[in-house]
């Protein structure tokens, strides 16, 4: 019988190294139960909502960028500015939508007077009216149209046209990628920055079929960075995986760090050790 375990052990240890998954060793943990103790390769991953992708609203020539990879943005600092000849046509539509507001309310309450005395002026009134509600849906647009853009309707009305929109940080965090130079046209919806805020950040890692039903919600783990003092920290399972890879036969576990460390980044290679314990997943 005590051959039969050694055995099993082996293969289980064998399997694991398939699914990049090693054993720890003794040093390591310090008296755990080796036999059932292992540990998979993994990164320090952000949460999508930490991680904000800065796009520009329309067309535009890049007329200037104020930061670089690596520089850290407060929310709602000035990133890039672009210039375009369109953004004054736009303008111009708008103002000249408004200044017809009146003239299509005095023609409109005109045909209605007309149509008390005229029942031949009902159609005409009924004209001014679908041209006044014309109007103030294409007024209502073309405000909607400037606000998208960064451009202040009231401040157009007040100051004139402007032939630059900015752009602003949506969030606080680090540069982490920029694409665009300055005098670069750039397309609608074209990224320009990547902004990361690593205050929080997660554990991604590839867990083997084998230990699937060793691990639940909630269960406490340990990491190291990959090829750093070995020294361990805790780490709580967030998230299981519910489709497995068919390749590698292993499903992405999401973990949380108990505690921030500031020396950690997003993409760092680390090491998570698992003790295998009870099911109660399904509990």
């Amino acid at each position: 019988m005590k051959k039969i375990s050694t055995v099993i052990i082996v293969l289980l240890v064998i399997s694991c190294h398939n699914g990049k998954v090693d054993k720890v060793s003794e040093d390591s943990l310090a008296g755990a139960d080796t036999s059932r103790t292992f540990r998979c390769k993994g990164y320090f991953s952000l949460h999508p909502a930490r991680l904000a992708t800065v796009t520009v609203p329309i067309n535009g020539f890049i007329k200037k960028m104020y930061y670089n990879t690596g520089d850290y943005v407060k929310k709602g600092s000035l990133l890039a500015v672009l210039t375009h000849q369109d953004y004054i046509k736009i303008q111009e539509d708008y103002l000249e939508a408004k200044n017809q507001v009146d003239y299509y309310i005095e023609d409109f309450k005109r045909q209605g007077e007309l149509t008390l005395e005229h029942a031949s002026s009902i159609k005409r009134m009924q004209r001014a009216q679908t041209d006044y509600w014309a109007n103030e849906a294409r007024l209502r647009a073309l405000k909607a149209q400037l606000d998208y853009i960064g451009i202040d309707a009231n401040k157009v009305e007040k100051e004139g046209f402007t032939n630059t929109i900015n752009i602003s940080a949506p969030v606080s965090g680090y540069i982490t990628g920029v694409d665009g130079n300055t005098g670069k046209f750039i397309d609608s919806y074209a990224f320009i920055y990547e902004i990361a805020d690593i205050e929080e950040l997660y554990i991604s890692f590839e867990l083997p079929c084998m230990l699937y039903d060793k691990i639940y919600q909630n269960m406490p783990v340990k990491f190291s960075l990959s090829g750093g003092s070995g020294t361990l920290s805790g780490a709580t399972i967030r998230t299981i995986g519910q489709v497995f890879n068919a390749r590698t036969n292993t499903v992405n576990i999401i973990a949380q760090p108990d505690s921030v460390n500031k020396m950690f980044r997003p993409g760092m290679n680390v090491e998570v050790v698992i003790t295998p314990g009870k099911n109660l997943k399904n509990q």
